[in-house]
């Protein structure tokens, strides 16, 4: 209590004046070692000045009779002595301070707490902020694991920088704070989540829709959620049932919904195939109405849709069938869709078919597709022997961009090809690739062997590099690009979820 006996003299000598009506809060941005970290301010007292503490234990400390800080005063000395830990709030009540850190190994995963308050008078104190410094490239654990195991889903970034996890956990949504590296659950959605797609609408509420119903087969439910006030309102049905179809919202504010399966009868292959859609269909949350779209030139399940800078989709690879022979495949192609004109422009060819691959938007407009997986069935079709199936993970990442010169990239490398990994755009057209699984065919079972991944890769300035693996192997991860810099990997498999520092 000593070490802050100068800084409570100096603000109980400049509280003359009443406090205004404020919310001082604190924010986050980097953590990189070596780097830049700063710390905005904002909904303080204009003109006030305000000061940052830091420490390693957190414990209710009282200072002044009504105010208590969430950390111990060890290190308040040091603060007062750094002008990095002071700042002054302007006309808005805002303020902001950097430091740069070395690559010292022993800054590397160390998590600090960090508080502020403010002088005249001194009874404005902010939220809590944890930090984790990290190495450019690497993963550190959050404080806190997800209240419920996550496998696939979609992360969302609510205005207030918190992150909402839909889908994965059955009807759960758990809710991220990237101030505290906690996880609650804000509500339950009315869907299992299981193949369907979520979608954030313009107003922030959540758009579901498809995925495996009650009966164990493709539903036609759709609804939205709102995280406000955790009430659900039923706009469905869909014009068909759909299973590992993909969703986009437009710049406008609809969604674009494509292809999925009807019907996932595996024992009846020749129904299972009539069943996949070419069909798209689009939500209009204003009206809240449902209406038919332009088809795509094949059927589609577990393709991507992405949508472009200029508000259109790439819709890219997936489980598709040959014409009239009727065959399962893989699909080369991709289509754009045309959102001012509501068609589907003409085709572009990936170097290598892909399904159950990820995909994301890059801040300059392009698409980046990464992993997935390519099967040749035509020997097993034959014989029907499991072992005939030909299964290969695409150990590479594309990019698409669109217009009249665009087209796909030349494919860039990765440590591994995986299904279903987790993918997330950074700020500079940047996006970690991280986790998925490779799946063959073990000769002497007949079965399905799935080998979870832990390698990650970047991708940065148009090419791949490996990372650090993260800590754990992951299947169908949520990974979501944070405001403060990081990126947050959740689920696939593992209950610990993991911060990345970008380079």
């Amino acid at each position: 209590m000593n070490t802050l006996q100068p800084l409570l003299a100096l603000s109980l000598a400049l509280s003359l004046t009443p406090a205004a009506e404020a919310q001082l809060t604190l924010r986050k941005f980097g953590g990189a070692t070596p780097g830049t970290t700063r710390f905005e301010f904002s909904g303080g007292t204009p003109g006030n000045p305000v000061f940052l503490l830091f420490s390693d234990n957190e414990q209710q400390t009282p200072v002044l009779p009504g105010i208590t800080l969430d950390i111990d005063l060890f290190y308040a000395q040091v603060c007062a002595e750094i002008p990095f830990f002071t700042a002054q709030l302007d006309a808005n009540g805002s303020a902001s301070t950097s430091i740069t850190l070395p690559g010292k190994p022993l800054l590397e995963m160390m998590r600090l707490s960090f508080q502020a308050f403010e002088f005249r008078p001194f009874d404005e104190v902010s939220n809590l902020t944890r930090l984790t410094f990290q190495a450019p490239g690497s993963f550190a654990p959050t404080f806190d694991a997800t209240q419920i195991p996550i496998i696939t889903g979609s992360g969302f970034v609510e205005p207030d920088g918190k992150v909402l996890l839909v889908g994965g956990s059955g009807p759960i949504v758990n809710r991220y704070d990237p101030d505290l590296q906690e996880f609650s659950i804000a509500g339950v959605v009315p869907s299992g989540n299981i193949l369907a797609t979520q979608t954030m609408l313009q107003d922030g509420r959540i758009f579901v829709c498809g995925g495996i119903g009650l009966s164990g087969q493709p539903t036609d439910e759709a609804f939205v959620w709102d995280p406000a006030t955790g009430l659900s309102t039923q706009v469905g049905p869909m014009n068909a049932p759909r299973a590992g179809h993909a969703s986009a919202r437009l710049n406008n504010g609809r969604v674009l919904i494509i292809g999925g399966a009807r019907t996932l009868d595996f024992a009846d292959l020749p129904t299972f195939l009539a069943g996949l859609l070419e069909t798209t269909e689009i939500y209009d949350p204003v009206a809240g109405t449902l209406t038919p779209g332009p088809n795509l030139l094949e059927k589609k399940l577990f393709h991507s849709a992405t949508t472009l800078s200029g508000g259109d989709v790439l819709v890219a690879g997936g489980l598709s069938v040959l014409p009239i022979v009727n065959i399962p495949t893989v699909s080369f192609l991709a289509q754009t869709y045309l959102a001012n004109s509501n068609i589907f422009g003409l085709p572009a060819l990936m170097a290598t078919p892909r399904m159950l691959h990820g995909a994301t938007a890059l801040s300059d407009g392009r698409a980046l597709l990464a992993g997935g997986v390519s099967i040749d069935f035509t020997t097993f079709l034959q014989t029907g022997n499991i072992q005939d199936l030909i299964i290969g993970t695409v150990p590479n990442a594309i990019t698409y961009r669109g217009g009249f010169f665009g087209g796909f990239s030349s494919p860039q490398p990765l440590q591994a090809g995986g299904m279903l990994p987790a993918v997330a755009a950074i700020p500079g057209a940047k996006a970690l690739i991280a986790g998925g699984f490779n799946v063959r065919v073990d000769v002497a079972t007949g079965t399905f062997v799935f080998e979870p991944l832990a390698t990650s890769d970047f991708f940065a300035a148009g090419v791949t590099s490996p990372v650090s693996d993260m800590a754990a192997p992951r299947i169908g991860a949520v990974a979501v690009s944070l405001p403060e810099g990081k990126v947050l990997v959740a689920g696939g498999g593992a209950v610990q979820s993991e911060l990345f520092q970008p380079r």
